[in-house]
C-alpha cells in the first residue's frame, strides 16, 4: 500500500506548476491536496481499522509451531557448533578451560536464537558440570591426601620439628576445607 500511496503523491507532485504557454497548471493545488488527503485517509482508515478487524476476525500466528520450530532449529545449531568443536579438539590440543569457555559459546549460539532451548541444554551443561566439579574434587582430595601423608611421613624424620609439621597440617586441613 505505501508503495501505491508514495505513486499517487509522486505522480501529484510531477504535475508542472505551469503550463507551456507559462500559465498556471489548472488546479494543480486541488490535485496535490486531494492526493494527499486521499493518502492519509487510507493510511489512517487501515492503520486505525487494521488492529479491530484482526481482533474481530480472531486471526493469530501460530507462536507454538513457529517456537517449536525456532527451537529445533537452535538445537539443531548449538549442536553443529559443539561437534565442530570436537572435529577441531581432535586435531588441534586445546586447554581445558578454553574448551569448556568454547563448548558454553556453542550453547549460547543456540540460546540466543532461542532461550526456551536453554532448559534442555542447561540441564545437561549443569550435569556436566556436576560431574567435572566431584571429578575435580575427588582428585583434589587425593591430592592433598598425599601431601598430609607426605608431611605426616616426614615427622618422623630426624630433626622435624613437629610444631611445624603441625602448622603445616593446619594449612592442608584448610585448604581441604575449601
Amino acid at each position: 500500500m505505501v508503495g501505491r500511496d508514495a505513486a499517487t503523491v509522486a505522480l501529484a507532485l510531477a504535475i508542472p506548476a505551469q503550463m507551456n504557454d507559462g500559465s498556471p497548471f489548472p488546479d494543480r493545488d486541488e490535485i496535490v491536496f486531494i492526493a494527499f488527503g486521499v493518502v492519509m485517509a487510507t493510511l489512517v482508515v487501515q492503520g486505525l481499522s487494521l488492529p479491530w478487524l484482526v481482533r474481530k476476525l480472531g486471526v493469530q500466528a501460530d507462536t507454538e509451531t513457529e517456537r517449536a520450530l525456532e527451537k529445533d532449529l537452535a538445537v539443531r545449531a548449538a549442536k553443529a557448533a559443539r561437534h565442530r568443536l570436537k572435529e577441531i579438539q581432535e586435531v588441534e590440543e586445546l586447554p581445558e578451560e578454553v574448551s569448556e569457555q568454547l563448548l558454553r559459546r556453542a550453547l549460547d549460539i543456540g540460546l540466543r536464537i532461542s532461550p526456551d532451548m536453554g532448559d534442555e541444554e542447561r540441564r545437561e551443561a549443569q550435569a556436566h558440570r556436576v560431574e567435572r566439579i566431584r571429578r575435580i574434587k575427588r582428585i583434589q582430595g587425593e591430592m592433598l591426601s598425599a601431601a598430609r601423608h607426605e608431611v605426616l611421613s616426614a615427622r618422623s624424620e630426624p630433626g622435624a620439628d613437629p610444631e611445624i609439621v603441625d602448622r603445616v597440617l593446619r594449612h592442608l586441613d584448610v585448604r581441604s576445607l575449601r
